[in-house]
């Protein structure tokens, strides 16, 4: 049987800093990578079972939820949130909400101003 070994390997010494694919990362910056990346894979999945020739079932698309969980904070990114609500109403008037609705005349017209001579 051949040793699994072949070449003696030095024990005693230390292993380096592995910093190959980038510096060690702490625990907040860890869970703010997750904020970041976490939404946009569940968001590939979901848009996969929706441009399916087939439907998804409900057990699929638990599975991906299953399989990615989501914080508050990207849910909220995701607009998939209980608590998420568009608004309806904004306060930017439009071109539409300047129309009297009372007769044909727009508020456009003129009938606002004075003539002062």
């Amino acid at each position: 049987m051949a040793p699994l070994f072949p070449v003696l390997v030095d024990v005693t010494k230390k292993k380096g800093s592995d910093n190959e694919f980038g510096p060690p990362l702490t625990t907040s910056e860890c869970h703010c990578l997750n904020e970041l990346i976490m939404p946009s894979i569940y968001g590939l999945e979901m848009l996969c079972h929706q441009n399916g020739c087939r439907a998804s079932t409900e057990e699929q698309l638990g599975q991906v939820e299953m399989s990615y969980p989501l914080n508050v904070h990207a849910k909220a990114l995701l607009g998939i949130n209980p608590e998420f609500h568009e608004p309806v109403d904004d306060d930017i008037p439009t071109d539409g909400d300047k129309l009297r609705s009372d007769s044909n005349v727009d508020s456009n017209s003129g009938m606002n101003e004075v003539d002062l001579v």
